[in-house]
């Protein structure tokens, strides 16, 4: 096609000189990527926008999409810019390296980005199933795009250096210690964000207790790093992902899905009050509604047992009575 041009120019008597034919090359390929940005974003994304707002999906909101699309469009805008610098321009001319450097450098930073808003999109949808529920799913997606940067970060080193992206990984296995360092927080919350959903330990919307760190109240949201609850003061407590591995909590949840709780207190009594009521005072407490029932089947009770005692029943701690302590029970 560059040939065919070129050789259409020369036929009209226009001289192509190679400073001409440079010019005319980036020429187009400034014209075919202004043509297909507005192609993309004045008209293609408008309108898919617009249906995913007219359709109202609940459950993946529409700046969600929208975000994901418009970063796959500067994916595909990168992509044709590096297949129109290798059709116009000359082999291995400096302006061609260039374009070839920038466009791949545009290619992977786009594609990381869409990367983020897809596992955005996927953490949207998680939320409104049950595997969503149960997981910590965010501080996984979290630790995926952590990688996910630092190996585009390392292709984009390579590529400004020249050099392969195996020389770079080699280089790793000296900085490890350093590494680990720099990344011990990420690094353990996300092995303890993984133990928590292989355990099954903490979800999202469960009640949390931990008095070390003051937290007590629903849980929130469980990062790559921390884990925020929200206290029935309303008070927010951060708390660090790996501590709910290192420190004992406890999760109120079962109790919540029971139903019920079980609540105890402790009363004191005084053990020398403690004695058997006279007939006065049950005639007296037959007077209440409530307790008139009992009484009357208490006595026809120790009544039947104590006439199987006879003589035995002149001492009184042989037989049965009625103790204000157990009336007041």
């Amino acid at each position: 096609m560059k040939e065919m041009f070129f050789n259409w120019l020369s036929g009209l008597g226009v001289e192509v000189t190679p400073m001409m034919a440079l010019v005319i090359a980036l020429g187009f390929i400034l014209l075919t990527a202004l043509v297909l940005h507005l192609v993309l974003h004045r008209i293609l994304l408008v309108r898919l926008v617009g249906l995913l707002g007219k359709a109202q999906q609940a459950w993946l909101p529409p700046q969600l999409q929208q975000r994901l699309f418009y970063r796959l469009a500067f994916v595909l805008q990168g992509a044709v810019l590096l297949g129109q610098a290798e059709i116009w321009l000359p082999k291995a001319s400096d302006s061609l390296a260039l374009i070839e450097l920038v466009a791949q450098l545009w290619i992977l930073l786009f594609l990381l980005l869409a990367l983020f808003a897809l596992l955005d999109c996927l953490l949207s949808v998680s939320r409104h199933t049950r595997l969503g529920r149960d997981l910590p799913l965010r501080g996984i997606f979290q630790g995926v795009k952590l990688v996910a940067s630092i190996l585009v970060g390392i292709l984009m080193i390579a590529l400004l250096l020249g050099k392969s992206p195996l020389f770079l990984f080699s280089g790793l296995g000296a900085m490890t210690a350093v590494l680990m360092l720099v990344f011990k927080d990420p690094i353990l919350g996300l092995v303890a964000g993984i133990q928590l959903s292989a355990n099954r330990m903490l979800s999202v919307g469960d009640w949390l207790q931990m008095d070390k760190y003051g937290a007590d109240g629903e849980v929130t949201d469980i990062g790559l790093t921390t884990v925020k609850v929200s206290n029935w003061d309303k008070t927010i407590t951060t708390i660090p992902t790996y501590a709910l591995i290192s420190d004992s909590f406890k999760n109120w949840q079962g109790m919540t899905e029971s139903g019920g709780r079980r609540i105890k207190r402790s009363v004191n009594i005084d053990m020398t009050s403690v004695r058997f009521l006279t007939a006065e005072e049950q005639l007296q407490l037959k007077q209440a509604r409530l307790l008139a029932p009992y009484l009357s089947r208490k006595e026809q009770e120790l009544s039947s047992y104590n006439q199987q005692l006879s003589d035995a029943i002149s001492c009184p701690i042989n037989g049965r009575h009625l103790t204000n302590l157990g009336t007041l029970r």
